[in-house]
């Protein structure tokens, strides 16, 4: 599976599928089916994929910032001030980001560490294509998530970066079935940490995709899932109150009610009254922590979020990658950087300064869907 240190939304192992070039060069790997013959004679290298995690990053955070929303389901913090007048009493708060889904915090824990992975030639090409885990859990299928192990080059158990994404995964409900292609399991250690070879130490050095040496055999396997606990907080000051020394904050625990998930607007309640009467001190703040993003489909990001985020990426990777399967592909790079000369900065153009044909006609595309800021809506005075 191609990763990065930098977060890229899920979106680096849809790269090559949405530029058309193969996945398995793409994760460094090359053979009967997937032969290095021009014009796909090279594989791709961390430093490429890494390039390419930059330009997904920045692209994904200037849509997200432009729109008010993620392209797909993240975990954000916030504080936000809150206006005179008692919360309780229907003052009307509005998130940040929009697609408002829970309020919650993002938890992880163990379901099965060391999993077996069966690795089989689905089509008779003589690769063992697809990789299958069979996990006994009652959890849900959209909480499972899957990690490569410390011991075959990961930097921390479940790091983020180290989630082997996308998967399919059906369940029973006492027995959850993982599968997916054999390349997502490319080992850390045998493969990408060896781009080169010798004696120069110049040339990408390619791994074979039928040596099952180059897959991991193991994975560790985690429930990841929204923790309402201690996920909505008033904060208060007590210098407001002149006969006690400033301490710091103090947070009482509230929940939030959703009352327009896509806008993001939600009113605050106190999780054991109807009132501030449990309250040391009057409220200034709110700390929220909650999950928000676009609605996936079919577990995937929605298409037209993930072709036109790719296109402004093609914008603001740093570095061309030194391989390109086809022609198409290198036709839709060249293209999306290619500057418009002789126009005008009208409503049209990307808010951010883009000036590529990418970015123009991938903000055209996305604009339709931007929300409202965000703040405080209204709130009934005291």
């Amino acid at each position: 599976m191609a990763r990065s240190n930098v977060e890229h939304f899920n979106l680096l192992n849809r790269w090559p599928v949405v530029m058309e070039e193969s996945p398995w060069h793409f994760n460094q790997l090359a053979g009967a089916n997937a032969p290095l013959t021009a014009p796909c004679d090279e594989v791709y290298t961390q430093y490429e994929r890494d390039d390419i995690a930059d330009g997904l990053n920045l692209a994904v955070e200037l849509v997200s910032e432009e729109l008010g929303f993620y392209p797909h389901p993240v975990w954000i913090t916030d504080r936000m001030d809150l206006g005179h007048g008692d919360p309780m009493e229907w003052q009307i708060l509005k998130t940040r980001y929009g697609y408002l889904n829970e309020f919650s915090i993002r938890t992880k824990t163990l379901i099965e560490a060391g999993a077996d992975i069966t690795y089989t030639d689905t089509n008779g090409d003589g690769i063992d294509d697809t990789a299958t885990l069979t996990i006994a859990t009652a959890v849900v299928v959209g909480e499972i998530r899957v990690y490569f192990q410390v011991a075959d080059g990961a930097s921390e158990a479940a790091g983020d970066d180290w989630e082997i994404e996308p998967l399919t995964i059906s369940s029973t409900g006492a027995v959850a079935t993982i599968t997916g292609p054999s390349y997502l399991f490319t080992h850390p250690q045998v493969v990408w940490a060896n781009p080169t070879e010798q004696p120069n130490y110049k040339t990408k050095l390619p791994f074979d995709s039928a040596d099952n040496a180059n897959y991991v055999t193991d994975v560790d396997v985690y429930r990841v899932y929204g923790n309402a606990t201690g996920a909505v907080k008033l904060l208060t000051d007590p210098i407001l109150d002149c006969s006690v020394a400033n301490s710091g904050d103090i947070a009482e625990n509230a929940v939030g009610r959703i009352i327009n998930s896509r806008l993001g607007l939600f009113e605050v309640r106190l999780g054991n009254c109807l009132s501030l009467a449990n309250c040391t001190y009057w409220p200034t703040q709110i700390w929220i922590s909650y999950k928000a993003g676009y609605p996936l489909r079919d577990n995937r990001m929605d298409r037209q979020l993930e072709r036109n985020i790719t296109r402004i990426a093609n914008v603001k990777t740093p570095y061309k990658p030194n391989t390109f399967c086809g022609e198409r592909s290198l036709t839709m790079w060249q293209r999306d950087r290619e500057y418009i000369e002789n126009v005008s900065r009208t409503a049209s153009a990307p808010p951010w300064g883009g000036m590529t044909i990418g970015e123009w006609d991938s903000w055209n595309m996305l604009k339709r869907l931007q929300l409202p800021r965000g703040g405080k809506i209204t709130a009934r005075s005291l």
